[in-house]
C-alpha cells in the first residue's frame, strides 16, 4: 500500500482524509477518536481505538442474536436457499473444511 508502518486507528484515519482532501480534524471528530467538549466546557468522552472496536464487537453481536432469533443458526443450507447466493468450499489436508458464502454482489463472507 501506499503507507507503511501505521500503528494505530487514528494515523490510519489522519492519512486517509489527508490522501483525500477532507479536514483531518474534522474526519477524527466523525469516526470519535478525538475528545469533544460538551457544552459545560469538559471532555464529555474519548473513544480509543479499542473502545471503538468494542462498539463494533457488542452491535456485530446483537445483530447475529437477531438473525438467529429469527432464522435460527446460520447454515450452509439457509445460504443456498437465498436467491442468487453461492457457497464455495475449500478443503485443507488436516481434514478441515472452509465453506465462504458469496453473495450476489460477489461479496465473500467466512
Amino acid at each position: 500500500g501506499k503507507h507503511k508502518r501505521i500503528t494505530s486507528l487514528e494515523r490510519a484515519v489522519q492519512l486517509d482524509a489527508a490522501d483525500r482532501g477532507l479536514d483531518v480534524s474534522k474526519r477524527l471528530e466523525e469516526v470519535g477518536l478525538v475528545a469533544r467538549k460538551s457544552q459545560a466546557n469538559h471532555v464529555s468522552r474519548h473513544y480509543t481505538p479499542r473502545s471503538v472496536m468494542d462498539q463494533f464487537a457488542r452491535g456485530r453481536d446483537k445483530a447475529i442474536d437477531a438473525f438467529r432469533s429469527r432464522f435460527g443458526t446460520l447454515s450452509k443450507g439457509r445460504v443456498l436457499a437465498l436467491p442468487a447466493w453461492k457457497a464455495e468450499e475449500q478443503s485443507f489436508k488436516c481434514g478441515q473444511k472452509l465453506v465462504r458464502y458469496v453473495s450476489p454482489e460477489g461479496h465473500r463472507f467466512d
